[in-house]
């Protein structure tokens, strides 16, 4: 059907409009994932996504040089791309010792860490206890960890204690007068070093702990390593509902310094961000665009 001069005429503000609001929906949309994304972007380590609450650190020289003035995400969360048979893994430095990251779940709030000591190693010797105490209020365990004592060098096959209260154990075959027992509580109720030259407690995925397993190939229990949940602070957390990012600054101890938000760092949150509030509450485009439809057919 010919479309007569007025119709015709009208028909130019439809498209105009439609250009507006199409280009209006794109503005909206890329801002608002400008929102959720106000901390730096940071290059994958081999297969590890890198991004909030975890910051990578281009330094991998001494621990003093480890923390920088000020960084976008929590405390303790800073890592560096290191690399295990020609492998690339990111590395966490806690205050005992330094562990390779073999997973990061964003939705479910959990890493994966395998001590560097026992990564790859058929028959690891482990040297230091798995602690976090320093970063207590961003970690924790979950329910798929169990924790373990390993004593070795033991003088004696039969440690006493051990055989009066019936605790399970299992001898470490590839290590001389070692022993893994599937629980920590035998580090505080017994005088261990009466009997062996040294204890060392680390967690494992439960799943993989039985004695079996254990005595022949605790190395493979201990590379698939440990899940942590973490947690976020406090002053963080207001922050983060309203879609910002923390900002830490680790000058004379750790602090929090103000929420990164689209428009710049704030005091707490992102809540009294007016262009930002109207952007997420803006009714969904389609709808409008509809009225819009319904008022030039009117006008037609």
């Amino acid at each position: 059907m010919t479309v007569s001069p007025p119709m015709a005429f009208l028909s130019i503000p439809i498209s105009i409009t439609l250009i507006f609001f199409f280009f209006f929906t794109s503005s909206i949309t890329q801002t608002l994932s400008a929102s959720n994304n106000t901390c730096p972007s940071y290059p994958d380590c081999g297969d590890i996504q890198i991004r909030y609450p975890f910051w990578l650190n281009s330094s991998t020289t001494t621990t003093t040089t480890r923390s920088t003035t000020s960084y976008c995400g929590y405390p303790g969360f800073g890592l560096t791309c290191g690399q295990s048979n020609n492998k690339k893994l990111p590395i966490l430095h806690l205050p005992n010792d330094d562990y390779y990251v073999t997973n990061i779940e964003y939705e479910a709030l959990t890493v994966t860490l395998v001590d560097i000591d026992v990564y790859n190693q058929p028959c690891p010797r482990p040297r230091h206890n798995f602690t976090f105490d320093h970063y207590m209020n961003f970690f924790e365990y979950t329910s798929k960890d169990q924790k373990l004592t390993f004593l070795f060098n033991c003088s004696t096959p039969h440690i006493p204690l051990i055989d009066i209260f019936q605790i399970q154990t299992a001898p470490l075959t590839c290590l001389q007068n070692s022993y893994v027992i599937p629980d920590d509580l035998f580090l505080k109720n017994t005088d261990w070093h009466i009997y062996c030259q040294e204890a060392v407690m680390l967690p494992a995925l439960n799943d993989s702990v039985n004695l079996s397993d254990l005595q022949n190939h605790f190395g493979d229990v201990l590379n698939l390593g440990v899940e942590l949940n973490w947690v976020s602070e406090t002053n963080c957390t207001a922050c983060e509902k309203s879609r910002g990012s923390c900002l830490y600054e680790n000058k004379q101890g750790i602090k929090f310094t103000g929420c990164l938000c689209g428009d710049g760092l704030q005091a707490l949150n992102c809540r009294d961000m007016p262009t930002f509030n109207k952007l997420r509450e803006h009714q969904h485009p389609i709808p409008l665009l509809a009225k819009l439809f319904n008022h030039q057919h009117l006008l037609l």
